[in-house]
């Protein structure tokens, strides 16, 4: 196993990003392809995949008051720096809040989505007075592909139309060879435990980053307020103030901050936010209850977010089934089992007890109601990690669950791109508001 690989996995994957990923990755092509028009962009086509378009609908883009993805495209074409990745829209303005809005008002940016795209897929087109830029995002949410100005090519090839397989859709929607091929989890956990503490430290900011966008949360009142709501529970004595529902509580402010777009970071995961926050703050929890110290607390970190990694690797960056739950959810439990005594045999146990019991739940588009999705995963991550432990775990003849993690991870991963192929277009055409038949 090549140490040095997984530590740059991890500070490649692990990154900062202001405002949900899907709409912040519109923005950002959008600012790649203004940078190469260079000039005022007038008008602004984008076309995603629907995963993007999903996530993107109905989610607060921070600083603004807003939601959706035109007011992200529009600021990504005002004041939208390329080089900034996922913080793109950090330098918003209240100024470039009233332009950009302006430019939406005035139909100035459509938003559409290709059906026969899959995983991450942003294409930019931006057009001046005198001429128009492209910019192409796809396999992950920084990946620039390709770039063209006036029909000339500045970066990557053009890509070709999407190809339709069987069944609707298109292939992985992934770049490369998978980064964790090949590996177990007992891989995963001997790295956590064996990497030097130097390589892994910088995971702690990521703890401290997502415990303040939690602070703000329940301080805010931001979102749902679901936070806010269980923290007046435990205070009026109806629920208790144990560790389950603190993660509870705290994971769901985190989401409460960030799904109601206030203008704060948060340490992602696998390209997500929403992941980072799940992968986080529930392990983060139950160290500073258990008394773990930094240095335990960073390979607990380093192992949940390379499980999450692993997991997406086998259902892609965007799917049906809501990654949070399935694969931050798995991350998790799988550094709470280790992080409370857990060798790499109830490890692996937690991470399909996770599976066997989230596995149904649905991703219908980044919201302020992701806040309670991932109050549950917080706490059935706790669940699945204390149970492994107890020596209950789900067994090869259980539903999908196979014999091993890996061959449950795998089955995961055929039912959500196979099983569920048709699920994004349903679930869209309901967020649309499209005509839904009724019996």
């Amino acid at each position: 196993m090549e140490q040095g690989r997984l530590v740059a996995l991890l500070k490649e994957q692990v990154a900062p990003a202001f405002g949900c990923t899907e709409p912040v990755a519109c923005a950002l092509a959008v600012a790649r392809a203004r940078e190469a028009l260079g000039a005022p962009v007038q008008k602004i086509r984008l076309v995603t995949s629907p995963g993007v378009y999903k996530n993107g609908l109905g989610v607060g883009i921070p600083g603004t008051g807003a939601r959706g993805i035109p007011i992200a495209a529009a600021l990504g074409a005002l004041i939208g720096e390329a080089r900034r990745g996922l913080e793109v829209l950090a330098p918003t303005t209240a100024e470039a809040v009233r332009a950009a809005g302006a430019m939406v008002a005035a139909g100035a940016v459509t938003v559409s989505y290709d059906p026969a795209r899959t995983g991450v897929y942003v294409d930019a087109c931006v057009y001046s007075a005198g001429g128009s830029a492209r910019a192409v995002i796809e396999g992950s949410h920084t990946n620039i592909v390709y770039v063209e100005r006036d029909g000339e090519a500045l970066l990557g090839t053009r890509p070709e139309a999407a190809q339709m397989r069987e069944g609707g859709g298109t292939a992985a929607g992934e770049v490369g060879t998978p980064a964790l091929a090949g590996l177990t989890l007992a891989d995963l956990v001997h790295f956590a435990a064996a990497v030097p503490f130097a390589e892994i430290e910088f995971l702690l900011t990521g703890a401290q980053m997502n415990r303040e966008a939690a602070h703000q949360g329940l301080t805010a009142g931001a979102g749902l307020g679901v936070g806010r709501q269980l923290a007046s529970l435990v205070e009026a004595g109806k629920l208790p103030d144990g560790l389950i529902t603190q993660a509870k509580l705290l994971t769901a402010a985190a989401a409460d901050a960030r799904m109601g777009g206030l203008p704060i970071p948060v340490m992602s995961s696998a390209g997500s936010g929403n992941h980072g926050i799940t992968a986080i703050v529930p392990v983060t929890v139950v160290a500073e209850r258990t008394g773990a110290g930094a240095e335990k607390l960073a390979r607990a970190l380093a192992l949940s977010h390379l499980v999450t990694i692993y997991v997406k690797e086998f259902t892609g960056r965007l799917s049906p089934i809501c990654g949070c739950s399935v694969a931050a959810g798995a991350g998790a439990a799988a550094a709470i089992c280790w992080l409370l005594g857990g060798d790499a045999g109830a490890v692996g146990t937690a991470v399909k007890n996770l599976i066997a019991n989230l596995a149904g739940m649905l991703c219908d588009g980044g919201k302020n109601g992701c806040a309670l999705k991932l109050a549950t995963t917080a706490a059935e991550a706790i669940l699945a990690a204390e149970l492994a432990l107890g020596g209950a775990g789900v067994d090869g003849y259980d539903g999908i669950v196979g014999d091993t993690p890996e061959e449950t991870i795998r089955n995961l991963g055929y039912v959500s791109s196979h099983g569920l192929a048709q699920a994004d277009a349903a679930i869209l055409t309901v967020l649309t508001r499209g005509q839904v038949s009724t019996f």
